[in-house]
């Protein structure tokens, strides 16, 4: 997986890079299992994702992140998630799945 988003971000995959990938994935098992949650790992669906909206940044997945604490701390905000109808939310799984399984 490492080598597939190397290629999708045109950045080199050398020793170090897995080096570090690696321990970034040994991290998330760990904080995983300490909070008592699952462990966070890598998925190829989230690479196909990657490589279909182009958006390489990781200052999208911090945002993304801030943005699910503030949710997952203030429940004034989370009860805004709550109003979206499950039709709206199935329509746009179907999609996105459906975009992921026919691939680039």
């Amino acid at each position: 997986m490492f080598f597939t988003i190397g290629n999708i971000t045109g950045t080199e995959i050398n020793k170090n890079a897995l080096t570090r990938g690696y321990r970034a994935e040994g991290l998330g098992a760990i904080l995983g299992g300490v909070f008592n949650c699952f462990p966070y790992t890598t998925f190829g669906q989230n690479i196909g994702l990657l490589s279909l909206t182009k958006v390489t940044s990781r200052f999208v997945a911090v945002a993304a992140g801030i943005i699910l604490i503030i949710l997952g701390t203030i429940p004034k905000f989370a009860a805004l998630a709550t109003i979206i109808p499950a039709s709206v939310f199935g329509g746009a799984t179907i999609i996105m799945f459906s975009m992921v399984a026919v691939g680039d």
